[in-house]
């Protein structure tokens, strides 16, 4: 097993200036855990797929009726660890499929600690899909191999929607060039050099300027439509439009398309661009939402994007409010499971939108991460994921200049042309090369070694992750026999998991009043404080004294424990239940106790009296 130690100084050093005073005053309470619990990442069996599982070399990727179909028999191949519910539809009537992924000969799905995963919210995100497409095959395959992947699945669960914009991936992936049937004449720009694809155009505006600007092979600089980097198309010509940044050119007009990462309910602002009508208006984001919510059991969500080349990093709540407006024992998770990244991820970065050169904290609404903290009172991280190029310097994370070599060197020029000289009617003398672009940008898809290191790498994170759920435990059940032939039963209830059992902070702040008009309003704000119960059956007799069941409250998780007292040497804090229970008569006497939290899921022990 591979320890955390050392992860925070690591992570200090390599990762994001501005989050380092903020993760310093946590290191030594973070190498306490390590010392006291040796919390460490599991070990586990590698996995080489079958072409039928996961091809890394595959490109174009699948088409969302052949990955929903793919899904569909892997339900069917693994009856007793996986299910396929069908959530919602898109716009364009595309199937929603949602993955739940457990053991359910230990129990239903949602008696245990789930965690929510999703990706494809942006059209030109491809690779996010594929990385959930990996999850679950490796997840199912070695079920029956991997000592690890069985114990987290046996109590465990996962939720997995691969694909949320499945109409817009649709689109992006047969609208590029690698694609059978693809034309060139279809897209926008021109072919102006005669080579069969459109590719980029570059140049300098000041030749002693370092920055290259560029544009789709055959687009002018003064059309009056734009298409920024997440593929979404902008116009001038209308009445109302959002100023958006896109190299050294401010261009202001209306995004056609809604932006699936603006429409759930937290902090929504109908003037984001694409935020929608009201929070939740986009079918597929009201199904999604409306899963989570049901789903009192998920304790943290991973909202996966592909930020395109070099590093991948982890954007973390809160993104349009300072630290400082997180409850303390929230941001410490935060700042522990980022140095777990940074171990597993080395050079990653992990930072809140807050905090970005922009500035853009202030605009940024309705992100699902924001959503799952603020409203669901739960942990989530938005993964911008690559997985292509490789590194050829060794330092730490694939550069545009190293990606393209990548393209042109190893993959012989299948996805993208060296830079060569033209003379441009408009422009002047600049370059035409690089990506081969479609409508929704350039695309350096991910595939090949990086992506073997990546999605493994992304798949052992969520395993570590799950591995932090809360897990109530009967520490001891005992009786005392009373003078009166009664007998005082005592459990002794404790929490086994680093999580505690109401996860968040923020989730005991929830009131369940919601303020925002449209039909999505039911969702935006639930109470989601559920305090762990226990109950008890009795069999040969009944119960005279104590509440059945009882409610006791909250059980701290190791993380709590440690931050607040980690000085005092004591065992994890526990809660004691009490009954009083009187036989029927002369026979034998035997209770049941069973202990259970939505997000901690359950134990239950016998004992007998008599």
């Amino acid at each position: 097993m591979r320890d955390l130690e050392g992860a925070q100084m690591w992570w200090c050093y390599r990762g994001s200036s501005i989050l380092r005073s903020s993760i310093v005053g946590v290191t030594m309470v973070f190498l306490m855990v390590v010392s006291v619990d040796a919390q460490r990442f599991e070990e586990f069996v590698d996995f080489e797929p079958t072409e039928e599982q996961f091809d890394f070399d595959r490109w174009p990727y699948r088409l969302p009726e052949a990955v929903n179909a793919r899904l569909q028999e892997l339900a069917e191949q693994y009856p007793e660890i996986v299910r396929a519910h069908h959530i919602g539809n898109s716009r364009e009537g595309r199937k929603l499929l949602m993955m739940e992924i457990t053991n359910f000969e230990t129990g239903d799905g949602e008696s245990k600690p789930g965690l929510w995963i999703e990706a494809g919210v942006h059209p030109n995100e491809t690779p996010g899909p594929v990385y959930l497409e990996y999850f679950i095959e490796r997840t199912l395959a070695m079920y029956g191999v991997d000592p690890a992947v069985r114990r987290i699945l046996d109590t465990r669960t996962f939720y997995v929607v691969t694909d949320l914009n499945p109409d817009s991936r649709q689109l992006a992936l047969t609208s590029h060039p690698a694609w059978p049937g693809y034309k060139e004449e279809e897209q926008p720009g021109a072919d102006l050099n005669g080579d069969g694809y459109i590719t980029q155009m570059r140049w300098k505006e000041n030749p002693a300027e370092e920055e290259y600007q560029y544009l789709p092979e055959g687009r002018l600089v003064d059309e009056d439509w734009h298409m920024d980097p997440l593929g979404y198309v902008w116009r001038s010509s209308s009445d109302t439009g959002w100023e958006i940044k896109d190299r050294e050119r401010d261009w202001t007009g209306r995004r056609e398309q809604p932006d699936y990462n603006r429409n759930f309910g937290a902090e929504w602002v109908s003037e984001d661009p694409g935020a929608g009508e009201f929070p939740f208006s986009l079918p597929e984001i009201y199904a999604v939402a409306k899963e989570m919510t049901d789903r009192k059991n998920i304790f943290f969500m991973y909202d996966i994007h592909a930020g395109g080349v070099g590093r991948e990093w982890m954007i973390r709540p809160l993104s349009n409010q300072p630290y400082q407006a997180m409850h303390h024992e929230d941001n410490d998770f935060y700042k522990r499971i980022e140095a777990a990244w940074s171990v597993l991820s080395p050079g990653d970065q992990t930072f809140s939108d807050y905090y970005t050169p922009a500035g853009t904290g202030a605009t940024i609404g309705g992100l699902p991460p924001d959503w799952g903290y603020l409203h669901q009172g739960i942990y989530g991280f938005g993964g911008e994921v690559g997985g292509s190029g490789i590194d050829y310097d060794g330092s730490g994370e694939v550069t545009p200049e190293e990606l393209e070599r990548w393209h042109v060197e190893e993959m012989d020029g299948q996805f993208a042309e060296p830079w060569m000289p033209y003379d441009h009617p408009q422009l002047g003398a600049i370059e035409i090369g690089g990506y081969r672009v479609s409508p929704t940008g350039p695309f350096p898809p991910s595939i090949g070694d990086i992506m073997r290191i990546r999605t493994d790498r992304s798949f052992r994170y969520l395993m570590y992750v799950a591995s932090l759920a809360p897990e109530v435990r009967i520490i001891d059940l005992m009786s005392t026999e009373n003078a009166d032939g009664t007998f005082t039963v005592n459990a002794n209830v404790g929490n086994d998991g680093w999580i505690s059992t109401y996860v968040t902070q923020r989730a005991l702040e929830i009131s369940g009043s919601s303020n925002v008009a449209g039909p999505g309003a039911s969702l935006n704000i639930r109470a989601r404080d559920f305090p762990a119960m226990v109950d008890i059956s009795v069999d040969g007799g009944e119960i005279v004294e104590g509440e059945v069941p009882q409610n006791i409250g909250h059980l701290v998780g190791k993380f709590t424990y440690i931050r607040q007292w980690a000085d005092e040497g004591q065992e994890v804090p526990s809660k004691m239940a009490t009954w009083v229970v009187r036989p029927d008569g002369s026979g034998a006497v035997s209770v049941e106790v069973r202990v259970s939290a939505h997000k901690a899921g359950n134990d239950v022990q016998t004992l007998k009296l008599r």
